[in-house]
Parts: C-alpha cells; sequence; structure tokens
C-alpha cells in the first residue's frame, strides 16, 4: 500500500493569515485616510501606526501569495490542465460581474478583459503562471531572467494597468521561488525554528525596518508594485533599489513565518 502524505497544517495557517491581512490592510488605509480628511488635512498619515500596519502588510503579503502558489506548483502538466478552470473562469466570470453592477449603479461602465478590475489582477497573472509554467521551466535562467524584468518593471509606464503587467511581471520571481522551492529546501529554511534567539533577533529587525519604512520610505502606494517610478517622486535608481530591497525583505519576512508558525491543526 502507498505511504500516506500527512498534510503540513502550516500552509493552511500561512494561507489563512494572509487572506486575513488582506481586509486588515484595505481597512487600515480606508480609516487613515478618513482621519487624515478629518484631522490632518488629507494624505494617508504614512509615519502612524496605520502606516506601519500597512506597510508591514504589503511588502510581502502578495509575495508570500505567489510563493506558496508556486510552491504548490510542482506538477507543470497538471497546473496547465486546471489553469483554465480555477483561475480564468472566474475571472472572466467576475470581470463580467463587476461590469453589470458599475452599469446598473452608475449608469456607464466599460468591459475590457484586457484590464483586470480591483483584485482580479491575481486570477489573471496566476493562470499565466500556471499556463505557461511548462513552457517557461525550460529555460535555464528563468529565475534571473525574471528578476531582471522585475526591475524593469518600475520604469515601464505602460505596464500599470494593461494585462495588469506592472503586478504580474513584479510577482513572478516570487511564484517561481515558491516553484523551485523543493521540500527538502524548505525544511532545511524551517530550521531557524531550532535557534529562537536568532529567530526573535530577525523578528525585530523586521518590525524596525516597518518602521523606518514609515518614516523615509517611499509613498504607500509604491508598495503595491503597480505602477512604475513615473507615478512617484522617485528617480529609477532608487527605485530599482527599492525594488532590490523589497525582494530581500519579504523573502525574509516569508522565511520568518515558516519558521514561527505551528504545523499542527489549529481554529
Amino acid at each position: 500500500m502507498g505511504e500516506i502524505k500527512q498534510r503540513d497544517y502550516m500552509f493552511d495557517t500561512f494561507r489563512g493569515l494572509l487572506m486575513l491581512s488582506i481586509p486588515m490592510s484595505h481597512f487600515t488605509k480606508m480609516s487613515g485616510n478618513l482621519y487624515s480628511s478629518l484631522y490632518l488635512g488629507g494624505g494617508f498619515p504614512q509615519d502612524s501606526l496605520a502606516g506601519w500596519v500597512y506597510i508591514t502588510i504589503n511588502v510581502f503579503v502578495m509575495q508570500a501569495f505567489m510563493f506558496l502558489s508556486g510552491y504548490f506548483s510542482k506538477k507543470p502538466d497538471r497546473a496547465r490542465e486546471t489553469a483554465f478552470g480555477t483561475f480564468m473562469w472566474p475571472y472572466l466570470v467576475w470581470t463580467t460581474f463587476y461590469f453589470v453592477i458599475r452599469y446598473l449603479f452608475f449608469g456607464s461602465a466599460h468591459l475590457s478583459y484586457l484590464t483586470p478590475p480591483f483584485a482580479l489582477w491575481f486570477l489573471f497573472a496566476l493562470f499565466f503562471y500556471r499556463y505557461f509554467l511548462k513552457d517557461m521551466v525550460k529555460f535555464q535562467w528563468l529565475l534571473p531572467l525574471s528578476i531582471f524584468l522585475y526591475l524593469l518593471a518600475g520604469q515601464v509606464q505602460e505596464w500599470a494597468d494593461f494585462m495588469s503587467l506592472g503586478r504580474a511581471v513584479s510577482y513572478v520571481p516570487f511564484f517561481l521561488l515558491g516553484y523551485y522551492c523543493s521540500k527538502e529546501r524548505l525544511a532545511w529554511l524551517q530550521q531557524l525554528k531550532k535557534h529562537p534567539v536568532v529567530l526573535a533577533i530577525m523578528g525585530v529587525v523586521l518590525v524596525l525596518i516597518s518602521v523606518a519604512l514609515c518614516k523615509w520610505g517611499p509613498n504607500v502606494g509604491w508598495y503595491l508594485l503597480r505602477e512604475s517610478v513615473h507615478s512617484f517622486d522617485m528617480l529609477w535608481w532608487q527605485d530599482t533599489l527599492g525594488r532590490l530591497g523589497i525582494l530581500v525583505l519579504s523573502s525574509a519576512w516569508i522565511v520568518f513565518a515558516i519558521n514561527v508558525i505551528p504545523s499542527k491543526k489549529n481554529f
């Protein structure tokens, strides 16, 4: 008889925390905007607790989602077979639904399946990641190329909305990092939990980095990796260095999370 695979509940908990982080992020942004309009004269209060929560979440939450998606895409043939039903079909349905709702409530709306509305860019991007994964992994230098395109995305203004290329290109390295992360590599990364002092220091450093970003970092909208440097008061090299920093910072948060999140089933 075949060996029964034991479920690692760490992944379930990790995904659950990431899902909760998304509405927390949006609530923090909206409440910060409301507070600022009432008492500060407008503008999101970046150097505040709200700014810290928002930045802390957005420096790693989508990167972690993509990492986990890549980790569970180890079978490229299966990924291609399920890509349409799992991602593209829901994308088409919900894009149409949002168009109808906007038309009914506002009297006018524009339907374009090549410009994903709201958060549907996530489904759109994952469809292409998983459908073309079988072809992409044949390229030897795929991961370095994806990182180069990730850095380039900050300079291309036209990628912001069309096919959500700004985000799709910016998050593909994290999907690939998950894909190339074997169970053995994951277990090696999780050895950090054997050194609680080091893990605690790592957590404190990550928190302090978020505090520093609140005070001296770019505008909070930049962390979404959606728009190019042209939308922010930044030079091209500042955007490039910032993206390199986010690449390292988000990876550190992912490593920290997989070491502190328990592997046992919980609520």
